[in-house]
Formats: C-alpha cells, sequence, structure tokens
C-alpha cells in the first residue's frame, strides 16, 4: 500500500500539478508516512484500553 501511495502521488505531482520529480517525491512520500502513522492510530488507542 505504501509503494502504491508513493507511485501513485509521485505521478499526481508530475502530470497533474507540474512538479519536479524531487519536489513530487519529497512531498508525497512524507505524505505517505504521516497517513501510515495515522493510521496506527486507534490501534495504539485500543492497545492502551485493554
Amino acid at each position: 500500500i505504501v509503494a502504491i501511495n508513493i507511485i501513485g502521488g509521485l505521478s499526481v505531482g508530475m502530470l497533474v500539478q507540474n512538479m519536479p520529480v524531487d519536489a513530487a517525491l519529497n512531498v508525497y512520500s512524507r505524505l505517505t508516512v504521516g497517513d501510515g502513522l495515522v493510521g496506527q492510530i486507534p490501534a495504539l488507542i485500543v492497545a492502551l484500553c485493554a
């Protein structure tokens, strides 16, 4: 899923937003990591409550 998010974000950044490759990779790799971290918050809350 992470690879799909990075590849999809890279293509959207370059094709739709006319960003250079390095800028698109920088932005969308950070967004992908952030999305993964946010996805772990519910599991952390459940683990703390159990």
